[in-house]
């Protein structure tokens, strides 16, 4: 896989969860409840485990050292 064809799938895959975090984070920020602030914080752990995922920082390693 080369790099273009990687980061368009990493941003695919990032696209739903990060704009699914940026709602999360405009309701608990209009509107607090502790509903809104469980949403947000199981949202940007959705996230977080995307950037964690070692398969995927495994690939970025092998790209750059390729490049």
């Amino acid at each position: 896989m080369d790099t273009n064809n990687f980061l368009c799938q990493l941003s695919k895959m990032l696209q739903p969860v990060t704009t699914l975090v940026n709602s999360a984070y405009w309701e608990l920020s209009t509107n607090y409840s502790t509903k809104a602030e469980h949403n947000y914080i199981d949202s940007k752990k959705k996230l977080l485990g995307i950037y964690t995922e070692p398969s995927i920082f495994q690939k970025l390693k092998t790209l750059l050292n390729d490049s």
